[in-house]
């Protein structure tokens, strides 16, 4: 991970901890930015990566963990001030960090979908554009899942090869489209998850194909 790389994971960490109402109370005073000089970190991430692949996806699963969180807009701003009375700590109530959280959060969030954009991808209401090509899909996904699980490995392995065979979802390995539906979305409970990893891949189109699927699936992405 490249340095300015490893500064962003610090704040991001820092609105997780603020989010989640960790103690946050004292953080050093270097640790703060004016929202130019987050700017220039930003700026300074993107141009560190070798490749334009491989900067989207750290951006994209920097802002899986963003679309986590969930911040007020502050149409307050935020004083950044130095407390020359401390040598290393800001001493800042609640408010105030709160404050500072919410400004920087909507910064980071609107660099990085901006970036991506600029990209080609589309992460309108799509917290995972590196699976979903667009932020329609996903909620066409979730709708699916809600109305058609019966069996939960052909029904997803029907699913995967066919968004994936019409071009609706981004190339993914199994493992890593299972365990993100898993993990992070929630759609798959910890009993079905283990089934799965005992078979270690989803099957095939052809294999998991029904005339039950084929109804289900077109009637929700086709319509």
């Amino acid at each position: 991970m490249n340095k300015h790389g490893r500064k962003i994971n610090k704040i991001i960490e820092y609105l997780v901890d603020v989010y989640t109402e960790k103690d946050f109370s004292a953080k050093g005073q270097n640790f703060f930015r004016t929202l130019p000089k987050l700017d220039e970190l930003i700026n300074s991430y993107f141009r560190d990566f070798e490749n334009s692949d491989e900067r989207n996806k750290a951006i994209a699963h920097k802002l899986e963990t963003l679309n986590k969180l969930s911040f007020d807009k502050n149409d307050e701003g935020y004083t950044l001030y130095k407390d020359t009375t401390r040598k290393s700590s800001l001493n800042l109530s609640k408010d105030e960090h709160l404050k500072y959280a919410s400004s920087i959060y909507h910064q980071f969030k609107d660099s990085f979908i901006n970036k991506l954009r600029e990209e080609g991808i589309d992460v309108s209401e799509n917290p995972y554009p590196l699976i979903f090509v667009s932020g329609t899909v996903y909620h066409k996904f979730l709708k699916y899942t809600k109305k058609h699980i019966i069996d939960p490995y052909l029904d997803y392995s029907y699913l995967k090869k066919r968004l994936e065979d019409e071009g609706l979802i981004h190339r993914t390995k199994d493992n890593e489209f299972m365990k993100v539906l898993f993990k992070d979305m929630k759609v798959i409970n910890e009993r079905d998850y283990d089934k799965y990893l005992l078979k270690n891949k989803l099957t095939s189109l052809g294999k998991s194909n029904s005339e039950q699927r084929l109804n289900n699936y077109n009637n929700i992405f086709l319509s």
